[in-house]
Order: C-alpha cells, then structure tokens, then sequence
C-alpha cells in the first residue's frame, strides 16, 4: 500500500503511513495563474493507494483536489483507492427536504467512486 497526502490531510496521512507502516508520499499541487488547480501523481502505488485530504477550507477547491487526485491515481493504480476524508463537504444534504432541491453528498460521492 502507498499512502498519498493533499497539504488539506493536516497530519493524518503521515498518521495514517506510520500506523500502517507504509510509505507516505505527497501529491504535487500548484494553481495555475487564472486559478485552476494542478495536480500530480509523483509516484506509482505499491498495490492499493490511499488517499487522505479534508475537505475544509475552502470547501470547493478541496473538493476538486480530491477529484482530480481520485482520477490521476486511477490512471496508476493496480489495486483499489481509498479515500480517507476526515471533514467531506456537501454531507448535509443528504436528502431532500423541498422540490428541486440536489442531494449533494450523493453526487459528491458519485463523482469520486
């Protein structure tokens, strides 16, 4: 297993890596002048990759984070991910309470399986 950190994991992947005896590597991240973020994928997994990152602040931006760090991973993978998100945004709404109204949590997590 490889564990992998987004700076927004606050000392719980490096946690997570030490428990499991694991090696801990931090994904690559910059934002791009107009403000759209970059990740990268430094290293290739050793079987199953997880990934810790919260989602606060900044709620959106740590969610894209999340998602393009799923998808990149994925590209590599040989095994499953796992995503560790102690603080997921959008968990609120996990069910509709008037018309017309999305169930966040639910595409959240449909876009990251």
């Amino acid at each position: 297993m490889t564990v992998y950190s987004l700076e927004a994991s606050n000392g719980i992947a490096a946690q997570v890596a030490r428990q499991l005896g694991d090696e801990l590597v931090f994904l690559e991240k910059k934002t791009f002048p107009d403000g759209e973020i970059y990740v990268r994928v430094p290293s290739r997994p050793r079987g199953v990759a997880i990934l810790v990152s919260s989602m606060y602040p900044s709620q959106e931006k740590r969610f894209l984070e999340l998602l393009f760090s799923v998808e990149a991973l994925s590209a590599y993978a040989e095994g499953s991910i796992i995503a560790v998100v102690p603080y997921l945004a959008f968990a609120r709404q996990d069910k509709r309470f008037l018309e017309g109204e999305p169930i966040s949590v639910k595409a959240v997590l449909k876009s990251l399986e």
